[in-house]
């Protein structure tokens, strides 16, 4: 099943159980993935975010300082 199938209440349960996901962030809000980010910051896990090209740099760096380093985006 891929993790675009999967709700955001089911990625913040992966996420919190310490498990890093590769995803498609590009149809997902930017609140939505600040708060499944910000789970980053005290597992140790890394997101790899791709789809984020078309995103405003506001947008990326909320994301990103939600993660305090545990994000990685791709086009």
């Amino acid at each position: 099943m891929a993790f675009q199938a999967q709700s955001l209440d089911q990625l913040v349960t992966i996420a919190r159980a310490g498990g890093g996901i590769v995803l498609d962030g590009g149809n997902m809000q930017t609140d939505d993935l600040v708060r499944l980010i910000a789970l980053a910051k005290n597992k140790s896990v890394r997101f790899e975010l791709h789809g984020m090209a078309g995103r405003q740099t506001q947008d990326l760096v909320r994301i990103a300082a939600a993660g305090g380093g545990s994000v990685i985006f791709c086009s």
